[in-house]
């Protein structure tokens, strides 16, 4: 379900964002896919990454660890 709500949210977003906007808003649909279902919040946040480009400045996973603790 993650995967259907960024894809979602991606094409959404592509209207008025780019990049890591669009990015940004398929992390964040795919997270509050992913919270109903998940163990906790950092399994939470590591499937909202995987649905965005590696590349991408949003997947430094240990700098958001960081600002959640």
């Amino acid at each position: 379900m993650p995967e259907a709500a960024a894809a979602m949210r991606g094409k959404d977003a592509g209207l008025s964002h780019v990049q890591k906007g669009i990015y940004g808003s398929m992390w964040v649909a795919a997270m509050l896919a992913a919270a109903f279902v998940s163990n906790g919040i950092f399994e939470v946040i590591e499937i909202g990454l995987s649905e965005i480009p590696k590349a991408s400045r949003l997947t430094c996973l240990p700098c958001l660890r960081h600002w959640i603790l």
